[in-house]
């Protein structure tokens, strides 16, 4: 496994193709650990476009969720606001209140997606994919996902179609089951 990047400052490519993968329409929800600023902009733009043209709040329109420490200046919620007096809670200074978008923050680890950029720290067992019947997200315990960006080769699945290397050691893997919506709140 390669040592964990910088989740502030992600390469280039890799930035570009998670938005790539974020934009067409059968993706409805993005989970990603990194806190990359450009990253977010760019998935909180497809966020708020989705939710003009749909009419819906940005959380329904296209869900996004970060990692369970925040996303500092970026996404509002984070551990231990609620131990702020209420007043300072949130000011309009997130790239997320000044967007109009919405970014989950998950108390504990990450939430699953339809798109699942795979945290370098969490345990998958690519094992589950060789029972009979097996779905894309029995590798991810607890964590439904359509597709997969992982910095790992888990090899070919039968339950799956396998695309890398890309931007570097990354691999995607994308689920031949029927469409399965992964937003934690519907």
């Amino acid at each position: 496994m390669a040592p964990a990047m910088n989740p502030d400052d992600i390469p280039d490519e890799l930035r570009d193709h998670i938005l790539a993968l974020a934009r067409p329409d059968d993706v409805h929800s993005v989970s990603c650990q990194f806190r990359d600023p450009e990253l977010w902009e760019g998935l909180l733009a497809e966020q708020v476009k989705r939710a003009r043209q749909k009419g819906k709040p940005p959380r329904d329109a296209f869900f996004l969720c970060g990692p369970d420490s925040g996303i500092p200046g970026i996404a509002k919620h984070h551990h231990g606001l609620e131990d702020l007096p209420e007043a300072e809670w949130f000011n309009g200074d997130t790239l997320e209140e000044r967007m109009g978008g919405e970014i989950h923050i998950p108390y504990e680890g990450v939430c699953g997606a339809d798109l699942y950029v795979y945290p370098s720290w969490r345990k998958i067992n690519p094992k589950a994919w060789e029972r009979a019947g097996a779905d894309l997200d029995w590798a991810t315990p607890l964590k439904p996902c359509n597709h997969i960006l992982i910095e790992q080769d888990l090899g070919e699945p039968s339950c799956a179609t396998r695309i890398g290397p890309i931007a570097g050691g990354w691999w995607l893997y994308s689920s031949n089951a029927p469409y399965k919506d992964c937003n934690p709140f519907h």
